[in-house]
C-alpha cells in the first residue's frame, strides 16, 4: 500500500519527466530552452536559506514543505524548500524530494534539478528509480547523454530496476542528438529484457525516423505494434500522416487517415491540421476546405492553428479576399479568437498587396482589442510603408510602437533605412543608424547591405566602400549580396575595371558567385558596348554549371540589338529556348526592338507572326516597337494602319505609342496629321509628357514651320515641361539664323 501510495504521489509530479500533453498524446519535448547556471550561483542562494540549527521533523511542517511544492515558480523557492526539508530529523521520504525535483525539471531548470540531486547525495538521502528517472531526463534534455548513461549504471550499483520509462528517455536523448544506432541499441536490450517498449517507445522512434525521411522504417515500426500486442494511439498516426505529407505523399497519409477513420481511434484536430497544412502548401485550397468540413462531421472544434493555416494558405495564392474571409468567419465564430499569429498573417498578406490602409485599419483593431500588436506587427507595416516610399507614415508608426513600449529590432531599423535611402535622406539614415547603436541594436549584414545598395545607386560609391569597409572593422564579413551591389554601381559609373576587380575578390574569397554576380557585369559590359567580354562572362558562367535565368538572355540580346549584330541575337535566342528557358514578353520587345532599330523589318514581322501563332500575349510595348519600325522604315502607312488597328485587339495607345507615331508622320511631313494626334491624345485622357511635345516641336522645326513650333513651345512651358538637349540644339541654330520673332526669345528664354 505504501509503494502504491509513493507511485501515486511521484506520479502527481510526473514534470519530472517532462512530458506534455500535445494535442491530446503524451510526448517529451522535442526543443527545450536550456538555462545552465553555475553551481556557485546554487551555492549562494542554498547559503542565503540554510538555517544554523536542524529542525526537528513534525507531521505539520513536513505537510507544510509538501503543500509549498506546487507553489514553486522560481529556483530560488526550491532551493528554500528543499533546504527546509533536508534539515528535518528525521528527513522527509524520498518521494517528498522527488515532487521538488520534479517541479524543477518541470521548470526546465534542468541543472538546478542536477545540483539539487548532488545536495541529496551528500546528505545521504538515497535515491529511488523516480530520482534516477527525472536525473536521466535533465542530463538528456542538456545533451549530455554520457552522464545520462553513468546515470543508468547508478541503478545497477543501487540495486534497483530501470522501467520502462528510463528507457525510453534515455531513447528520446539518443534521437534528439540523431544518435539512431545506440537508441536502436538500447531498444533491442528493452527487447531481450522483461521491461519490454511500450507504446510510448515505439512513437518516439516512428517520431524520429519521420524526421529523418525514412518512412519506411517508420512503418516497420508500425509493424512492431501488432507484434507486441500493442495498440497504436492517435500520436502515432499523427505522426506517420505527418511525416508523409512532408515528403508529399498525399496517397499513403489519405490511407493512414482512412484507416483511422474505420478505426476506434479516429482522428483528431490536430490531424486534421497536418492535412489542412499539407494542402495548403501544395496550393489546393479546396481540399483545405473540405478538411475544415470535415471537422463539422467529426464534432470537432476547428482551433486558432487551424484558422490561421487556412489564412495563410490563401494568401500563398495571393487570394488576400479569401484569406480575410475566413479571418471574418473566425471571429463571428466566436469560440475561437484569433491570436497575435493569426492577425500578424493577415497583415503581412495585406502588406504584400500593397494595402497598406487594410494593414493599419487591422492593426487599429488589434490594439482596441485584447490580442495586442507585438513588434513583427508594427515592423511588417513599417517594411511595407518604406517600400512604397510612405516614410514619413513609417517613421510616425515607429514613434507611435515606441511610445507603447514596444522596443524595435534589428529589422525594424533596417526598413527605415531603406526607405529613408531611398528617398536620398542620407543625414536620417545616419541619424537611425546612430539611433540603433546607441540602443545596443547593431546593424547586420542585411542593413550594410540596404546602404551599400542604397548608395551605389545613387552613384555614390565612394561611400559605399566607406560601409564596406565599416562592415569588415566590425567584424561582419561582405557577402555575395554585397559585393553584387558594388559591382553594380561600378558598372552603371562605367567603371569596367574595379567591377571586374570586385568578381575576381569574390572569387578569391571563395564566395558563391551567383547568376546575379555575372548578370551584373554581363549588363555593364553590354551597356557599355562591351558585348564580346559580357558573351565570355556568359560562357564561364555555364561552364561553372549556372544557368542563365530570363534577365541574363535578355540583357545580352539587348546588346547584341544595339550593337547591330542581330544574328548572335537570334542566335542566342534560339540557344535560350533549347536550354528550356522560356522567353518572355520583354525578351520579344527586345529582339523585336533590335530588328526594327536595325532595319530587317521583314525578320521582325516574322517574329511577330510566330508570337500570334502561339498565342501569346502581345502587349503594347511590343506594337509601339513594330510601329516605330515601319516608321523608321517610311511605310507610314503600314504604321497608320497598325495604329489604328489597335483598338481591335483590345489595346489602348499610351504616351510611348502616340509619340512614335507622332513622330513618324512628322519624319513624312505629314505635321498637320501630327498635331491632330496631339490633340486627339488628351481628348482620350492620354496627356502628353516633355518627350511628346519636344518630339513634335522638332518634327516643326525640321520641317521649316518654326512659328507654329513656337506656339507648341509656350503650350509645352504652360504644362511644366521643357527643351530637352536636342530641341534646344535646333532652337539655338534658330536663333543664330535669325530664324526667330525676337518678341518669342522671353518664352525660349523659359522652355531653356
Amino acid at each position: 500500500m505504501l509503494k502504491m501510495m509513493m507511485r501515486n504521489i511521484a506520479a502527481s509530479s510526473s514534470s519530472y519527466c517532462t512530458s506534455r500533453r500535445w494535442r491530446g498524446t503524451p510526448c517529451l519535448h522535442s526543443h527545450s530552452t536550456v538555462v545552465v547556471f553555475a553551481n556557485e550561483y546554487f551555492a549562494f542562494l542554498h547559503s542565503q536559506s540554510q538555517p544554523s540549527k536542524p529542525i526537528k521533523s513534525t507531521r505539520t511542517q513536513l505537510d507544510q514543505a509538501v503543500r509549498n511544492v506546487p507553489t514553486i515558480t522560481t529556483v530560488e523557492d526550491a532551493f528554500n524548500v528543499f533546504d527546509r526539508m533536508l534539515q528535518m530529523r528525521p528527513p522527509p521520504s524520498v518521494v517528498h524530494f522527488n515532487q521538488i525535483l520534479g517541479q524543477v525539471a518541470k521548470l526546465k531548470h534542468y541543472s538546478a534539478v542536477i545540483s539539487l540531486y548532488n545536495q541529496m547525495d551528500v546528505s545521504g538521502i538515497g535515491p529511488d528509480v523516480y530520482t534516477l528517472n527525472i536525473l536521466i531526463n535533465c542530463y538528456c534534455h542538456l545533451n549530455q547523454m554520457g552522464f545520462s548513461l553513468s546515470v543508468l549504471g547508478n541503478f545497477f550499483k543501487l540495486d534497483l530496476e530501470p522501467d520502462v520509462f528510463t528507457f525510453n528517455t534515455l531513447i528520446n536523448g539518443f534521437l534528439l542528438e540523431h544518435r539512431v544506432a545506440e537508441a536502436a541499441a538500447l531498444l533491442h536490450k528493452m527487447d531481450v529484457s522483461e521491461i519490454g517498449p511500450d507504446v510510448y517507445t515505439l512513437n518516439i522512434l516512428i517520431n524520429c525516423y519521420c524526421h529523418l525521411n525514412q518512412m519506411g522504417f517508420s512503418l516497420s515500426v508500425l509493424g512492431n505494434f501488432f507484434k507486441l500486442d500493442l495498440e497504436p494511439d492517435v500520436f502515432t498516426f499523427n505522426t506517420l500522416i505527418n511525416g508523409f505529407l512532408l515528403e508529399h505523399r498525399v496517397a499513403e497519409a489519405a490511407a493512414l487517415l482512412h484507416k483511422m477513420d474505420v478505426s476506434e481511434i479516429g482522428p483528431d484536430v490536430y490531424t486534421l491540421n497536418i492535412l489542412i497544412n499539407c494542402y495548403c502548401h501544395l496550393n489546393q485550397m479546396g481540399f483545405s476546405l473540405s478538411v475544415l468540413g470535415k471537422f463539422f462531421k467529426l464534432g470537432l472544434e476547428p482551433d486558432v492553428f487551424t484558422f490561421t493555416t487556412l489564412i495563410k494558405g490563401f494568401l500563398l495564392e495571393n487570394r488576400v479576399a479569401e484569406a480575410a474571409g475566413i479571418f471574418n468567419k473566425m471571429i463571428a465564430g466566436g469560440n475561437c479568437q484569433p491570436s497575435v499569429v493569426t492577425y500578424g498573417t493577415l497583415v503581412k498578406g495585406f502588406c504584400m498587396k500593397g494595402n497598406n490602409s487594410a494593414a493599419i485599419q487591422l492593426l487599429r483593431k488589434m490594439e482596441e482589442g485584447a490580442c495586442k500588436p507585438n513588434l513583427v506587427v508594427y515592423s511588417t507595416i513599417i517594411d511595407s510603408l518604406c517600400k512604397d516610399t510612405l516614410v514619413d507614415d513609417a517613421l510616425n508608426l515607429f514613434s507611435e510602437m515606441m511610445c507603447k513600449g514596444i522596443a524595435p529590432n534589428v529589422i525594424t531599423y533596417t526598413s527605415l533605412i531603406h526607405g529613408v535611402c531611398k528617398l536620398g535622406e542620407w543625414k536620417e539614415a545616419t541619424k537611425l543608424l546612430n539611433d540603433m547603436v546607441s540602443k545596443s541594436i547593431f546593424p547586420d549584414a542585411h542593413t550594410f547591405n540596404v546602404l551599400v545598395d542604397a548608395l551605389c545607386k545613387e552613384g555614390m560609391t565612394v561611400e559605399a566602400e566607406g560601409v564596406v569597409e565599416m562592415m569588415i572593422q566590425r567584424g561582419i564579413e561582405p557577402d555575395t549580396v554585397t559585393y553584387n551591389s558594388l559591382m553594380d554601381g561600378y558598372c552603371l559609373q562605367g567603371r569596367m575595371d574595379e567591377a571586374k576587380k570586385v568578381f575576381e575578390l569574390m572569387l578569391r574569397k571563395g564566395l558563391m558567385v551567383d547568376v546575379v554576380s555575372y548578370s551584373t557585369l554581363i549588363n555593364g559590359y553590354c551597356k557599355h558596348k562591351k558585348i564580346d567580354e559580357a558573351m565570355m562572362l556568359f560562357l564561364d558562367m555555364s561552364h561553372k554549371g549556372l544557368v542563365a535565368n530570363p534577365v541574363t538572355y535578355n540583357t545580352l540580346l539587348d546588346g547584341f540589338g544595339k550593337a547591330g549584330r542581330i544574328q548572335d541575337a537570334q542566335k542566342l535566342f534560339s540557344e535560350m529556348q533549347a536550354c528550356g528557358q522560356l522567353p518572355n514578353a520583354q525578351t520579344y520587345s527586345i529582339l523585336l526592338d533590335g530588328m526594327c532599330k536595325n532595319r530587317q523589318l521583314s525578320t521582325a514581322m516574322q517574329l511577330f507572326g510566330e508570337m500570334e501563332a502561339k498565342k501569346l500575349d502581345i502587349n503594347i510595348v511590343i506594337y509601339s516597337i513594330l510601329i516605330e519600325g515601319l516608321c523608321i522604315a517610311g511605310k507610314i502607312e503600314s504604321a497608320r494602319d497598325l495604329f489604328c488597328g489597335l483598338s481591335s485587339s483590345g489595346l489602348r495607345p499610351d504616351v510611348r505609342t502616340y509619340t512614335i507615331m507622332i513622330n513618324g508622320l512628322c519624319f513624312a511631313g505629314l505635321t498637320s496629321e501630327a498635331e491632330k494626334l496631339l490633340i486627339e491624345m488628351e481628348v482620350k485622357g492620354c496627356s502628353p509628357d516633355g518627350w511628346t511635345f519636344n518630339t513634335i516641336i522638332r518634327g516643326f522645326i525640321h520641317n521649316k514651320q518654326t512659328s507654329r513650333a513656337m506656339v507648341l513651345i509656350q503650350t509645352m512651358v504652360e504644362k511644366g515641361f521643357s527643351a530637352d538637349a536636342s530641341t534646344m540644339e535646333l532652337i539655338v541654330n534658330l536663333l543664330s539664323k535669325d530664324e526667330v520673332d525676337p518678341a518669342l526669345l522671353p518664352l525660349i528664354k523659359k522652355s531653356l
